[in-house]
């Protein structure tokens, strides 16, 4: 029995290492990425207010994950200037990854396994979404693991019904909907997991009431003192308007950062079924349609990054049936249960294999499968590629100025105006030079000598001409293009004419 013991946490040892060091491995590069637009204003706008209930209350727009900020403010209050301050905040989110992979590890082993979790974990980890998610200054990191935890509490109330499982489980569901309101299709996900258990009969049964009715009165409980912003948000027409891309979108950002493993998972799954068992067992497979209504019946269809968070509840169907697929091997005598650990092995290299080609081949993902629909969000977004460096634009432009003030700068929506404006406070830059449009209103007038920072894109298709019109400016000269952006000032002759004139 000792030796067993040693050879199984041996295996748990080498896993757990293995897992680890694949994470640090594909999010290495990821974590020193410049910050782009979403992540800029959720620093500049909320992270910075005074308070957990001035962030709470300031609740105008989606970026204000409150949850996620209120948390992101706390780790901020820890900062010492070791590092810079953007990688140190991308630190936190690379925790709630971490702390994610740990909880499934841990929580899952038991259930189906070592050897059907670690392979799942390693295509996880290697997947271009986690590399996205673990490292963003969004909440949706901090969210799966709000409901990776959940289940694992609503498990244990299964289980054995105690007061702690019931407490800590209320407390779950009300972060994760208090971090994204939509994290309650995740909850709605733990529910079906369970239902089978309970049945249609079953839905009024003390157990099965706690599980579907405290992620309900989570969302009203938390958002109903700011319901009016709440409304307010809802009226937001945001989102794809191709609700067949955002689909496909969805699944295939799933099906693809874990291919390799699926496959195994979905043989697995159907050797449980061909064996006749309980049917009642698949009910949870009703989670893979959980978008499907939201998105096509909504116009526009919201954001594919929205179903994110539904990846532990389809996760749990993947281990399900990676262990079924073990078991197939045992019951029809071609691998002896001693010796799965070959099998795992083997699909763990798959699985990091897999996230090398990802990475091989991810801008051609992104142009098939995204196209102009909208942002990608599972694949190679923009602000992933190695030509975005705003903060290197600004460094440039300083360094073109050599000491001298800067005159007023304008920025057009395409180039990105928040990652500027929040290193441009962070490198000393005044906030007053900067000239955008916004919500709160466009800008109506520039002087002559006000520099025009645009996306590349932008430039090439006739821009500098549109805003020189709209602002009666002199002609202009490219003064530098670096990655996505474009400065353009105005010719010195110009400038010249103009100083006479005056």
């Amino acid at each position: 029995m000792n030796k067993n013991s040693d050879q199984n946490n041996l295996r748990l040892l080498i896993a757990a290492a293995a897992i680890g060091c694949a994470m640090l491995f594909f999010v290495r590069n990821a974590l020193f990425r410049d910050l782009w637009f979403d992540e800029a204003l959720t620093i500049r706008e909320f992270m910075f207010l005074s308070g957990p209930w001035k962030i709470y209350s300031n609740y105008v727009i989606p970026n204000n994950q409150i949850v996620y900020t209120i948390l992101l403010k706390c780790w901020n209050a820890l900062y010492y200037p070791l590092i810079a301050n953007d990688v140190y905040w991308r630190l936190f989110s690379l925790l709630c990854g971490i702390l994610t992979v740990a909880t499934i590890f841990c929580g899952w082993r038991k259930r189906f396994g070592v050897l059907a979790v670690a392979p799942i974990l390693l295509a996880l980890v290697g997947s271009l979404p986690f590399e996205i998610y673990s490292t963003a200054l969004r909440g949706y990191m901090l969210s799966m693991l709000w409901v990776t935890a959940a289940w694992c509490c609503a498990r244990s109330w299964h289980l054995k019904p105690r007061t702690l499982s019931a407490i800590s489980y209320t407390i779950l569901c009300l972060l994760a909907v208090g971090t994204i309101p939509t994290n309650i299709l995740a909850l709605a996900g733990i529910v079906l997991w369970f239902l089978p258990c309970y049945g249609v009969r079953g839905i009024l049964r003390r157990r099965f009431v706690l599980l579907w009715a405290v992620p309900v009165a989570s969302l009203v409980l938390f958002y109903l003192p700011i319901a009016d912003n709440v409304f307010r948000i809802m009226a937001l027409r945001e989102g794809w308007h191709d609700a067949f891309a955002a689909s496909l979108v969805v699944y295939s950002g799933f099906g693809i950062a874990l291919l390799p493993i699926l496959i195994f998972s979905i043989l697995g799954g159907l050797f449980y079924l061909f064996r006749g068992k309980d049917l009642r067992f698949a009910w949870p497979l009703l989670s893979l349609l959980i978008p499907l209504p939201f998105i096509w019946g909504r116009i526009p269809a919201p954001f594919p990054r929205v179903f994110i968070v539904l990846w532990p509840i389809w996760l749990l169907l993947m281990a399900s049936g990676l262990r079924n697929f073990m078991g197939l091997l045992v019951v029809s005598g071609r691998w002896p249960r001693h010796r799965l650990v070959v099998v795992a092995a083997i699909l763990s290299v798959l699985a990091f294999g897999w996230g090398l080609w990802q990475r091989e081949f991810r801008a051609t993902l992104s142009a098939r499968l995204v196209d102009s629909h909208g942002l990608d969000d599972y694949f190679y977004p923009y602000y992933m590629r190695t030509e975005y460096r705003p903060y290197q634009t600004l460094q440039r432009l300083l360094k073109i100025y050599d000491g001298k003030p800067l005159p007023p700068i304008f920025l057009t929506f395409g180039a990105d105006p928040y990652p500027l404006l929040l290193y441009g406070a962070m490198t000393g830059i005044p906030n007053p030079i900067w000239r955008f449009d916004n919500p709160r209103g466009q800008v109506q007038t520039l002087s002559f000598d006000a520099l025009l920072i645009m996306h590349v894109d932008e430039a090439r298709h006739g821009k500098i001409s549109e805003l020189r019109q709209r602002f009666a400016l002199p002609p202009q000269q490219l003064l530098f293009e670096n990655g996505i952006h474009a400065i353009y000032r105005a010719w010195p002759e110009a400038r010249t004419q103009c100083v006479r004139k005056n």
